[in-house]
Parts: C-alpha cells; sequence; structure tokens
C-alpha cells in the first residue's frame, strides 16, 4: 500500500497446499503466510479459509509482529474429496479493527487429490497427448516457462514426443525457478529386489555460467521425507554442445540413465518426482520413462559408460558394443521384456568388444539389454522398432 495505516494485514502467500500440487491423501492441513503492513505490531488477527464453496472456517491468530514482518501460520485440519479443488484464504479484523486496505487480504490456490496406487511396470514416452499424463501431475510457479509435453524431439527412432522444461525462456529470467514432474503412487510390494528406473535426457547448455539441474527425488510417505536418487547440472548433465539459442535435440542428442530402486522393495506407496531447477540456461528434454523389474542384481552405475547398444532403436540385430572394464570376463548376455522375461540369452568369451544379437522376431516395445560379468549385473535399454 502506498499508504501507511495504524493496522492493516494481509495474506500473502498460500504455502500449503502447493499451487498445482496433486495430495495423496484427502486431509489437507493448510500453512499460510500473513504481513504486517502497519505501522503498529499486529497481535490478533482472524484468517477465515475454505475449500471449494464450503463453509468458511476461521482460525484466531495471536502473536507479535512487526511492521512489514511475516509469519508462517498452520491452520486447522481440513477433509476434502478426490478430484480438483480450489482453496481461499483470507485475513480479517486486524488488532480487532476493520481492515482499511483489503486489496491483498486474500489468495486463492488450485489442488488436487489422487488416492490412485498404480501398478508395476509403468512405461510413459509422452506420446499421448493429454499432458500431465493420466495420473501424474507437475507443480510449476511461472505458467509461461515449465514443463510441458512437445511433439518435436523424442529419444528414439519415430517417436519425437517428449517432456521439455524451457529454461531457455526468452527475456525473462527465471533463475532458481522450481519445476517438478511427478509420476503416480506406486505399488512396491510385490516387486523383486532387482526393480530399476530408466530415463532418457537431452540438455545442452547455454554457458558455463548458466548450470540447470535435473534432480530425481523419491518418497515413500508422501512427501514428507525424500531421498535423491539423480543430481546432475551445467555440463554433467549436458547430451549435446552448448548453445546460445534455444535447444532441441536430434535422435543422437540423448543419454540414457539407468537407477535402481531396489532399497523402496515392499513400500506399498513409492511416487518418484523429476525436479527441474533452473538458472536461465537453455532447454532440458525427459522422455522414455520406465520403472519395473527387468533382471536380478542391477547395480545403481550410470550403465551408458559400459554398454552401447547400436542400432537402437533395433529392426532385424542390435550389436552390444562393450567398453574395456567388461572385456576381460567371460561374459553373460541376456535381453529381458518389459515384464522381465528373458527373450535372448548368449554367452561371450572374454575379450569380444561386439556382439550381434538377433531380434527381428522380437514384437515391437522396450527391452532390456542385460550384461553379467560374474559379479554384478550391467543394464541399458533397447527399443525394438
Amino acid at each position: 500500500p502506498g499508504v501507511v495505516f495504524t493496522n492493516n494485514a494481509s495474506l500473502t502467500y498460500i504455502l500449503t497446499p502447493v499451487a498445482n500440487s496433486q495430495l495423496c491423501n484427502s486431509n489437507v492441513t493448510p500453512v499460510v503466510t500473513i504481513k504486517n503492513w502497519g505501522s503498529d505490531t499486529l497481535t490478533t488477527i482472524t484468517i477465515s479459509y475454505f475449500i471449494d464453496n464450503n463453509p468458511v472456517q476461521s482460525y484466531a491468530w495471536s502473536g507479535a509482529l512487526a511492521h512489514l514482518a511475516t509469519t508462517d501460520v498452520t491452520l486447522p485440519l481440513l477433509t476434502s474429496t478426490i478430484g480438483t479443488h480450489t482453496f481461499t484464504a483470507y485475513t480479517e479484523n486486524p488488532n480487532g479493527e476493520v481492515d482499511p486496505f483489503t486489496v491483498n487480504d486474500s489468495a486463492t490456490i488450485s489442488f488436487s487429490i489422487n488416492l490412485t496406487v498404480v501398478t508395476l511396470p509403468q512405461q510413459e514416452g509422452f506420446q499421448p497427448t493429454p499432458f500431465p499424463p493420466e495420473n501424474w501431475y507437475y507443480t510449476y510457479p511461472n505458467p509461461s516457462n515449465r514443463w510441458k509435453r512437445v511433439s518435436n524431439a523424442g529419444g528414439f527412432g519415430n517417436s519425437t514426443a517428449a517432456a521439455k522444461m524451457d529454461n531457455f525462456a526468452g527475456n525473462t529470467d527465471i533463475s532458481g525457478q522450481v519445476d517438478d514432474l511427478i509420476m503416480p503412487n506406486m505399488d512396491f510390494t510385490i516387486a523383486s529386489d532387482s526393480i530399476l528406473l530408466t530415463f532418457n535426457v537431452a540438455y545442452a547448455q547455454y554457458d558455463n555460467n548458466t548450470i540447470d539441474s535435473l534432480i530425481v527425488r523419491a518418497t515413500t510417505d508422501c512427501g514428507v521425507t525424500w531421498t535423491t536418487l539423480f543430481h546432475k547440472g551445467g555440463n554433467l548433465l549436458s547430451t549435446a554442445p552448448d548453445k546460445t539459442t534455444a535447444f532441441t535435440p536430434t535422435a543422437t542428442q540423448w543419454k540414457a540413465y539407468s537407477l535402481s530402486l531396489s532399497e523402496f522393495v515392499g513400500q506399498p506407496e513409492v511416487k518418484i518426482v523429476f525436479r527441474s531447477v533452473s538458472n536461465w540456461g537453455n532447454n532440458l528434454f525427459l522422455d522414455d520413462i520406465f520403472i519395473g523389474n527387468p533382471v536380478v542384481g542391477i547395480s545403481n552405475l550410470d550403465v551408458v559408460s559400459f554398454i552401447n547398444l547400436f542400432p537402437n532403436p533395433a529392426s532385424d540385430f542390435v550389436t552390444v558394443s562393450l567398453s574395456s572394464e567388461l572385456k576381460p570376463a567371460d561374459l553373460k548376455i541376456s535381453v529381458q521384456n518389459a515384464l522381465g522375461k528373458t527373450v535372448r540369452e548368449i554367452g561371450a568369451k572374454a575379450g569380444i568388444s561386439d556382439i550381434t544379437i538377433p531380434t527381428a522376431d522380437l514384437s515391437a516395445g522396450i527391452y532390456f539389454v542385460s550384461i553379467f560379468d560374474g559379479k554384478i549385473f550391467y543394464t541399458t535399454k533397447l527399443i525394438k522398432d
């Protein structure tokens, strides 16, 4: 306000529920930020709040909030239903007086509740046009620059769809912006110890001073606690040379990652989040996400540095090219489908670098090629056209 009033409060933010978020239970405990715009210390205020058109609830706050100071207030729990909702909160009666400036007294956000728990395997290539995909959701502070589906980039073959985070953002500085692309709750109780997360990334830096990042996190308690599975940024995340114009990947400018999720086996609800942290750099793309059970004994390694498949996607055959770390040992090579069933199994003698596997009779879809060197499995993804 341009004029400083004696008693003047505002509701600055709704912190919980997070705007555009999806909750995995029906209980909502709102948290809001209030600010004292008045010249007098704010000692009492009424905070009113409600979901959709339900009855208004009131909470009497008391404290000692100095001029221009803020504080976060946790409101009593509300219960809602499955679906999309709005939450509104507003302030009234600062220090028992009528607020003379009400323009900044209220805020409204949208959120949804989804109690669905899906089974494994889960696979997403962003081919259907609805975005986010069914049972997925995303959070975004800036509607102009957020995760979205694009049809001009893709990880493999004729698949050109992918999820894109616009970090380039034209003339708008979005440094520090955090955007989450969130998978549905998944049931890991029937999974074996070899459960695996694979995904493909494409990214180019703007320059060395603009380090955008991708973080992959998991939670088993609806976001109360998190485990970081993957965190790369800048040139460690790059799959293409630096680019000072908006980046769109070619088919060869992708990198596949494979992460073990074995620590979550037995959990009834697991949620995976792909988080973009922007530094106003360049565009980040995500594609071909898979969570399932390809083989026993997967290691949590960046397997692309050990195994290269070509062509990929494959039609009549695929050649497995091995790094020097794997050549000294006799190897067992197997191919599994998305359900974990072995469809090929061959052996290779020590010192062999390239092994060709016939694939003409395999159905189109996602497969996993696994190399066992006598100690550990190394696994990477194969696409069959």
